[in-house]
């Protein structure tokens, strides 16, 4: 028996139900449980006024990143109608077909469409890609984006990956092989990345403990 097998047809069953269900909601009521179009690294770039951060998509004749968005939670609910919108995307956008993924995977096919209404970079997309939702990735991310952020004097409103980190970092004068202290972590901090912690994890959060060589 394929347990992976089992286990991804599940998760993309309860993805699939959550967004039938918001959709029906929004015909409903014409409101969403989902946050409107975010472009967390565009606000980044004109708050610090540094470029090159954010990735910006050509998106098919007539939307923009918020209608593509509706209609990527509203209209295009399976998978084969987001993988349909995705080869468009892909044909306007050469690059997205660099990107590693499961073109069976619902959540993973939706998070590149999010990714590009998001305008998120190709290595921030990438990184969410691989890095999943468990505890511990959840945790080395968290802390390593912290990392900079103290470092750096910044405020991220999402966890780029590491070589979008090292980017924002030579931008604002930093050598190239720059790398952050370990950040301070106030009590609720702390409380929260040890509740992301594995079961055999240490007492002691720390940024190498995480975030490797």
């Amino acid at each position: 028996m394929n347990f992976e097998h089992i286990k991804r047809q599940i998760k993309r069953q309860f993805a699939i139900a959550a967004d039938e269900a918001d959709a029906c909601l929004y015909r409903a009521t014409g409101k969403s449980v989902r946050f409107s179009s975010y472009q967390p690294a565009i606000m980044f770039e004109e708050s610090e006024n540094i470029f090159g951060i954010a990735h910006h998509y050509i998106l098919p004749d007539g939307y923009d990143d918020w209608s593509l968005e509706r209609e990527i939670d509203y209209n295009l609910r399976s998978l084969d109608d987001k993988l349909d919108l995705l080869d468009d995307l892909a044909v306007l956008n050469p690059e997205l077909l660099e990107l590693d993924y499961d073109r069976d995977d619902y959540e993973d096919v939706k998070n590149i469409l999010y990714g590009v209404t998001s305008a998120f970079n190709l290595d921030d997309i990438q990184f969410f890609l691989n890095s999943g939702d468990t505890p511990s990735s959840m945790k080395k991310r968290y802390v390593e984006a912290q990392a900079y952020q103290s470092a750096l004097d910044i405020r991220l409103h999402w966890i780029p990956a590491p070589k979008t980190l090292q980017k924002i970092a030579v931008a604002m004068g930093k050598d190239e092989n720059w790398r952050p202290e370990a950040p301070h972590y106030d009590q609720g901090e702390q409380s929260w990345i040890k509740s992301c912690r594995t079961y055999n994890a240490s007492d002691e959060v720390t940024y190498a403990d995480v975030a490797g060589p």
